[in-house]
Protein backbone atom coordinates (compact mmCIF):
# COMPACT_ATOMS: atom_id res chain seq x y z
CA UNK A 1 0.00 0.00 0.00
CA UNK A 2 1.58 3.28 -1.08
CA UNK A 3 2.31 6.17 1.53
CA UNK A 4 0.02 8.84 1.92
CA UNK A 5 1.63 12.17 -0.60
CA UNK A 6 1.53 15.36 1.49
CA UNK A 7 1.50 17.62 -1.42
CA UNK A 8 1.34 21.59 -0.37
CA UNK A 9 -0.99 23.25 -2.95
CA UNK A 10 -0.94 27.46 -3.04
CA UNK A 11 -5.03 27.89 -3.95
CA UNK A 12 -5.91 30.20 -5.89
CA UNK A 13 -8.31 32.95 -4.63
CA UNK A 14 -12.05 34.60 -5.64
CA UNK A 15 -12.74 37.20 -3.88
CA UNK A 16 -9.68 39.45 -2.71
CA UNK A 17 -11.75 40.67 0.68
CA UNK A 18 -11.67 36.26 1.28
CA UNK A 19 -7.90 35.31 0.66
CA UNK A 20 -7.84 31.75 0.99
CA UNK A 21 -4.00 29.67 1.01
CA UNK A 22 -5.40 26.05 2.31
CA UNK A 23 -2.49 23.04 2.91
CA UNK A 24 -3.81 20.16 0.76
CA UNK A 25 -2.47 16.26 1.75
CA UNK A 26 -3.60 14.31 -0.98
CA UNK A 27 -3.94 10.64 -0.72
CA UNK A 28 -2.48 7.72 -3.18
CA UNK A 29 -5.48 5.26 -3.07
CA UNK A 30 -8.63 4.34 -1.08
CA UNK A 31 -6.78 2.59 1.48
CA UNK A 32 -4.74 5.07 2.83
CA UNK A 33 -8.00 7.73 2.99
CA UNK A 34 -9.71 4.95 5.00
CA UNK A 35 -7.00 4.55 7.32
CA UNK A 36 -6.17 7.83 7.91
CA UNK A 37 -10.40 8.48 8.84
CA UNK A 38 -12.00 5.48 9.63
CA UNK A 39 -15.30 7.46 10.61
CA UNK A 40 -15.80 8.80 6.83
CA UNK A 41 -19.47 9.16 5.52
CA UNK A 42 -19.71 7.53 2.32
CA UNK A 43 -22.49 8.31 -0.55
CA UNK A 44 -22.45 4.61 -2.50
CA UNK A 45 -24.87 5.35 -4.36
CA UNK A 46 -26.42 1.80 -4.09
CA UNK A 47 -30.00 2.77 -2.91
CA UNK A 48 -30.51 4.14 -6.74
CA UNK A 49 -31.71 1.87 -9.27
CA UNK A 50 -29.00 0.64 -11.33
CA UNK A 51 -30.35 1.83 -14.68
CA UNK A 52 -28.45 3.82 -16.92
CA UNK A 53 -31.04 7.19 -17.13
CA UNK A 54 -30.96 10.30 -17.11
CA UNK A 55 -33.11 12.69 -14.82
CA UNK A 56 -32.96 16.68 -13.38
CA UNK A 57 -30.70 17.30 -10.42
CA UNK A 58 -30.30 17.99 -8.00
CA UNK A 59 -29.54 14.33 -6.07
CA UNK A 60 -30.16 15.03 -2.55
CA UNK A 61 -32.43 12.99 -0.18
CA UNK A 62 -35.81 14.89 -1.25
CA UNK A 63 -34.97 13.88 -4.81
CA UNK A 64 -37.85 11.77 -6.30
CA UNK A 65 -37.68 10.08 -10.01
CA UNK A 66 -40.35 7.67 -10.32
CA UNK A 67 -38.80 3.96 -10.79
CA UNK A 68 -34.70 5.28 -10.71
CA UNK A 69 -34.81 7.25 -7.44
CA UNK A 70 -37.20 7.45 -4.31
CA UNK A 71 -36.36 10.33 -1.54
CA UNK A 72 -34.10 8.85 1.15
CA UNK A 73 -31.92 7.15 -1.20
CA UNK A 74 -28.99 9.61 -0.99
CA UNK A 75 -28.04 10.33 3.11
CA UNK A 76 -29.20 14.04 4.08
CA UNK A 77 -25.55 15.05 4.33
CA UNK A 78 -25.08 15.25 0.23
CA UNK A 79 -26.10 16.92 -2.26
CA UNK A 80 -24.99 16.71 -6.19
CA UNK A 81 -25.56 19.33 -8.55
CA UNK A 82 -24.09 20.33 -12.33
CA UNK A 83 -24.27 23.68 -13.88
CA UNK A 84 -27.48 22.86 -15.84
CA UNK A 85 -28.65 20.07 -13.95
CA UNK A 86 -28.63 17.36 -15.94
CA UNK A 87 -27.55 14.26 -14.44
CA UNK A 88 -27.94 10.71 -14.68
CA UNK A 89 -27.42 7.49 -12.99
CA UNK A 90 -24.51 5.40 -14.54
CA UNK A 91 -25.97 1.75 -13.85
CA UNK A 92 -23.17 -1.04 -12.98
CA UNK A 93 -20.48 -1.55 -15.89
CA UNK A 94 -21.28 1.48 -18.14
CA UNK A 95 -18.31 3.47 -17.58
CA UNK A 96 -16.30 0.72 -16.17
CA UNK A 97 -17.50 1.75 -12.74
CA UNK A 98 -18.43 -2.35 -10.66
CA UNK A 99 -21.23 -0.10 -8.78
CA UNK A 100 -24.07 2.45 -9.48
CA UNK A 101 -22.24 5.89 -10.27
CA UNK A 102 -23.69 9.15 -11.20
CA UNK A 103 -22.55 11.70 -13.59
CA UNK A 104 -23.16 15.19 -15.26
CA UNK A 105 -24.61 15.05 -18.40
CA UNK A 106 -23.68 17.56 -20.07
CA UNK A 107 -19.80 17.71 -20.64
CA UNK A 108 -19.70 20.52 -23.54
CA UNK A 109 -19.94 22.89 -20.31
CA UNK A 110 -21.05 21.33 -17.21
CA UNK A 111 -19.07 20.19 -14.11
CA UNK A 112 -20.39 17.70 -11.66
CA UNK A 113 -20.50 19.33 -8.06
CA UNK A 114 -20.93 17.58 -4.63
CA UNK A 115 -22.26 19.88 -1.65
CA UNK A 116 -22.31 19.29 1.82
CA UNK A 117 -24.64 19.98 5.13
CA UNK A 118 -22.07 21.50 6.87
CA UNK A 119 -17.98 22.03 6.26
CA UNK A 120 -15.98 19.29 5.98
CA UNK A 121 -11.63 18.78 5.98
CA UNK A 122 -11.25 15.71 3.71
CA UNK A 123 -12.93 14.60 0.82
CA UNK A 124 -12.37 11.07 -1.21
CA UNK A 125 -14.12 10.10 -4.33
CA UNK A 126 -13.88 7.23 -6.99
CA UNK A 127 -13.58 8.87 -11.03
CA UNK A 128 -14.66 7.18 -14.38
CA UNK A 129 -14.34 7.97 -17.74
CA UNK A 130 -17.14 8.11 -19.96
CA UNK A 131 -16.50 9.97 -24.12
CA UNK A 132 -20.25 9.02 -24.62
CA UNK A 133 -22.52 6.05 -24.32
CA UNK A 134 -19.52 4.65 -21.53
CA UNK A 135 -17.15 4.42 -24.08
CA UNK A 136 -13.26 4.93 -22.89
CA UNK A 137 -10.91 7.14 -24.54
CA UNK A 138 -8.18 4.39 -24.13
CA UNK A 139 -5.53 6.79 -22.32
CA UNK A 140 -5.71 8.30 -18.94
CA UNK A 141 -7.57 11.63 -18.69
CA UNK A 142 -6.56 14.41 -16.76
CA UNK A 143 -10.02 15.79 -13.79
CA UNK A 144 -9.65 19.22 -11.72
CA UNK A 145 -11.04 18.95 -8.35
CA UNK A 146 -11.57 22.42 -6.82
CA UNK A 147 -12.71 22.73 -3.50
CA UNK A 148 -15.10 25.92 -1.93
CA UNK A 149 -16.06 27.25 1.05
CA UNK A 150 -18.84 29.49 0.00
CA UNK A 151 -17.80 31.47 -2.82
CA UNK A 152 -14.08 31.58 -1.99
CA UNK A 153 -11.67 28.87 -3.37
CA UNK A 154 -9.76 27.40 -0.78
CA UNK A 155 -7.90 24.72 -2.97
CA UNK A 156 -7.23 22.78 -6.67
CA UNK A 157 -5.63 19.51 -7.71
CA UNK A 158 -5.54 17.35 -10.60
CA UNK A 159 -6.52 13.82 -10.95
CA UNK A 160 -5.56 11.13 -13.53
CA UNK A 161 -8.77 8.64 -14.43
CA UNK A 162 -7.40 5.55 -16.29
CA UNK A 163 -9.59 4.53 -19.34
CA UNK A 164 -11.15 1.42 -18.12
CA UNK A 165 -10.75 1.43 -14.61
CA UNK A 166 -11.27 3.51 -11.80
CA UNK A 167 -9.37 6.40 -10.72
CA UNK A 168 -9.34 7.81 -7.46
CA UNK A 169 -8.71 11.34 -5.81
CA UNK A 170 -8.58 11.84 -1.78
CA UNK A 171 -7.60 15.36 -0.50
CA UNK A 172 -7.40 16.55 3.57
CA UNK A 173 -7.06 20.50 3.95
CA UNK A 174 -6.34 22.74 6.42
CA UNK A 175 -9.00 24.57 5.74
CA UNK A 176 -12.69 23.07 5.57
CA UNK A 177 -14.94 23.43 2.36
CA UNK A 178 -18.21 22.80 1.70
CA UNK A 179 -18.27 22.06 -1.67
CA UNK A 180 -15.82 20.32 -4.27
CA UNK A 181 -16.15 20.75 -7.76
CA UNK A 182 -15.44 17.90 -10.61
CA UNK A 183 -14.69 18.94 -14.05
CA UNK A 184 -13.21 17.01 -17.00
CA UNK A 185 -10.44 18.52 -18.91
CA UNK A 186 -10.89 17.47 -22.00
CA UNK A 187 -14.85 17.32 -21.27
CA UNK A 188 -16.14 13.73 -20.49
CA UNK A 189 -18.34 13.39 -19.31
CA UNK A 190 -17.34 12.97 -15.37
CA UNK A 191 -19.00 9.96 -13.73
CA UNK A 192 -17.90 9.49 -9.92
CA UNK A 193 -19.06 6.50 -6.97
CA UNK A 194 -18.43 6.13 -3.46
CA UNK A 195 -18.06 10.20 -2.18
CA UNK A 196 -16.16 10.22 1.43
CA UNK A 197 -16.39 13.03 3.63
CA UNK A 198 -14.87 13.81 7.17
CA UNK A 199 -16.94 16.88 8.61
CA UNK A 200 -15.13 19.46 10.84
CA UNK A 201 -15.81 18.89 14.51
CA UNK A 202 -18.88 20.63 16.25
CA UNK A 203 -16.59 23.62 18.50
CA UNK A 204 -17.96 21.91 21.37
CA UNK A 205 -16.70 19.01 20.20
CA UNK A 206 -13.19 20.05 19.24
CA UNK A 207 -12.87 22.98 22.48
CA UNK A 208 -13.29 19.52 24.64
CA UNK A 209 -10.91 17.96 22.74
CA UNK A 210 -8.67 20.30 22.70
CA UNK A 211 -8.99 20.73 26.56
CA UNK A 212 -9.55 17.23 27.96
CA UNK A 213 -5.60 16.15 28.47
CA UNK A 214 -5.14 19.41 30.00
CA UNK A 215 -7.84 18.94 32.74
CA UNK A 216 -7.21 15.29 32.91
CA UNK A 217 -3.48 16.17 33.89
CA UNK A 218 -4.59 19.14 36.28
CA UNK A 219 -6.65 16.36 38.28
CA UNK A 220 -3.95 14.03 38.45
CA UNK A 221 -1.77 16.83 40.22
CA UNK A 222 -4.71 18.20 42.71
CA UNK A 223 -5.22 14.38 43.64
CA UNK A 224 -1.00 14.00 44.37
CA UNK A 225 -1.16 17.40 46.13
CA UNK A 226 -3.95 15.97 48.27
CA UNK A 227 -2.00 12.91 49.24
CA UNK A 228 1.32 14.39 50.02
CA UNK A 229 -0.25 16.81 52.34
CA UNK A 230 -2.44 14.13 54.02
CA UNK A 231 -0.04 13.18 56.05
CA UNK A 232 0.91 16.21 57.31
CA UNK A 233 -2.96 17.25 58.48
CA UNK A 234 -2.54 13.74 60.11
CA UNK A 235 0.49 14.71 62.51
CA UNK A 236 -1.49 18.09 63.37
CA UNK A 237 -4.42 16.28 64.60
Amino acid sequence: MNPTIPVTIAAACLLPLQPLSAALSLYANRGDFNAEHPAAITENFENLNNTTAAFAGPLNSLTSVGGLIEAGDIQPFFSFSSQSNNLFVAASGSSSNPSTAIGSNFPSMDSLQALFASPVHSFAVDLFQNTGAGGQSGVSQSVTITLFDGAATVGSATANVPSGAAGFFGVTSSLPFDRVDIRSDNHLYEVIDNVSVVAVPEPSVALLAAFFPAMLLLRRRMRHSVERLAPAAALVE
